[in-house]
């Protein structure tokens, strides 16, 4: 999984939680090198004063050390050090831990040291570990000797462990710490973000005239939302003017429509036509015929996207609207040569709702199923859980997966060719389902290849009040 496919506050937290990190291991690094190089210039200031101290403390008598210190006072001085005197050569010509004398080496070049000061090295002593080491020549005498002190460094070695087992569990409880913080912290600078991806999801068409919150105008996000603002405002603006458009273009030509119907109509009444007239005439209206329902239904649209269709509810009988529609469609259905069959359950459920647009729904649904489905068609109505659910179902081929969620899309036609020429302007479904949300209902859809289409509308029910006779 990359970082892209990641939400912003994950890999904003990932980024933080890499940054302090790095941070962290270049401050234990830098601190562990600070520790390493202060111990290690203590332990070098304390091999040189003991180098010093040896050199100031002893003499060469017939090439053998006497020390200017009693044996007590040398035990305190070199107590945890190796202290030795060599030869150029290598011989021992003293060494305060006897076992150890010729145990620790001596760099190569330490006979040829040519400065007084001490040198220092860090040597491995097999079995015994590293070791720090300072030495100098001292030609002071009959002969030049090898002054050298040396100190294990275990101490330091232990010393540098136990900060190592201080850090890591430190750093990582630093880490775990700062990944919440930051998770928290992201979380919190991106909710404004949040809330503005909330409430433009609940922005459609229908509802243009809401806005974005803006809770700071002068950072980023505030600068997106005044954009997406001014943008959702422009698209308000055009939206309206296209549907004024419609509402008044449709308005506009239904009467020049209606005119060119009545003249049509009167010029096809006369005997004396020749039959060809006769059919272009016959033509004519029926393209007139198809382009007037157009413009109805998008005179309807508009209507409903202005909010300017109000309900004329009353209490109905769902099975009444079933029957009714079923037997204004008998005579298209039976002209089509399709089969029709009417199922409806009792029930004592009640509608309130405009008849008017309940019938053109279940109207719409038969149509449809007439026009496009196969030999048989069955209208249902039956009452479920304070609804009622009306079904329309053919025997038709189907209609293909992907044409089904759009299929209640203005305009949208699963073979537009074949519905041009049933007369199918693709506004039918589109009005039905607005229809049925403005009563508080749902339309689904089932269909597959060959098995047929099956359009439901379920609608609330109520109890219709009694009347003022009936509580008489």
């Amino acid at each position: 999984m990359s970082m892209r496919s990641l939400h912003i506050r994950t890999r904003l937290t990932f980024i933080f939680l890499a940054l302090q990190a790095l941070l962290a291991v270049v401050f234990a690094v830098s601190l562990y090198g600070f520790f390493s190089m202060e111990h290690m210039a203590e332990e070098d200031r304390n091999l040189s004063d003991k180098v010093h101290a040896l050199v100031a403390s002893y003499d060469l008598v017939d090439g053998r050390v006497v020390l200017s210190v009693g044996r007590r006072r040398a035990g305190t001085l070199w107590a945890d050090s190796v202290a030795r005197i060599t030869t150029p050569g290598g011989e021992v010509l003293y060494c305060n831990r006897p076992e150890d004398a010729t145990r620790i080496p001596l760099p190569p070049d330490a006979a040829h040291a040519t400065s007084e000061a001490p040198a220092f090295a860090s040597v491995m002593v097999p079995d015994r570990g590293p070791y720090r080491i300072a030495w100098c020549v001292d030609r002071h005498h009959t002969q030049p000797v090898v002054i050298s002190v040396a100190s294990s460094l275990d101490r330091l070695k232990a010393e540098q462990r136990d900060l190592i087992r201080l850090m890591v569990p430190t750093a990582g409880g630093i880490l775990v710490l700062s990944a919440v913080l930051s998770w928290f912290t992201v979380g919190r600078l991106l909710r404004p973000l949040q809330r503005m991806t909330r409430k433009a999801r609940r922005i459609t068409a229908d509802n243009l005239a809401e806005r974005l919150a803006v809770y700071n105008p002068h950072d980023e996000i505030g600068e997106l939302a005044t954009t997406l603002n001014d943008m959702i405002e422009r698209l308000h603006t055009a939206l309206a003017q296209a549907r004024r458009f419609t509402s008044d273009a449709s308005h506009e030509m239904r009467t020049p429509l209606a005119s060119i119907r009545t003249e049509l109509e009167s010029v096809a009444l006369r005997g004396d036509l020749p039959e060809e007239h006769a059919e272009c005439i016959g033509s004519a209206l029926e393209e007139l015929d198809r382009l007037i329902q157009l413009l109805e239904g998008l005179l309807t649209l508009a209507q409903l996207d202005a909010g300017r269709f109000p309900l004329q509810s009353e209490w109905l009988d769902p099975k009444e609207l079933a029957l009714t529609a079923a037997e204004r469609m008998k005579v298209q259905a039976e002209a089509a040569g399709k089969r029709m069959a009417v199922h409806c359950s009792d029930g004592a459920c009640r509608l309130n709702g405009d008849r008017r647009l309940l019938e053109q729904v279940l109207l719409n649904l038969v149509d449809n199923a007439i026009r496009y489905g196969g030999h048989d068609i069955v209208v249902r109505c039956e009452p479920a859980q304070d609804q009622a659910v009306f079904s329309v179902q053919d025997s038709g081929p189907g209609i293909p997966a992907e044409h089904l969620p759009h299929l209640f899309d203005r305009f949208y036609r699963v073979d537009p060719s074949r519905s041009r020429k049933l007369g199918g302007a693709g506004l039918g479904l589109a009005l039905t389902k607005q229809w049925v949300e403005m009563h508080g209902g749902t339309i689904t859809v089932m269909s597959g290849a060959g098995e047929g289409t099956t359009l439901t509308v379920r609608l609330p029910t109520a109890k219709q009040p009694a009347t003022a006779s009936e509580e008489a």
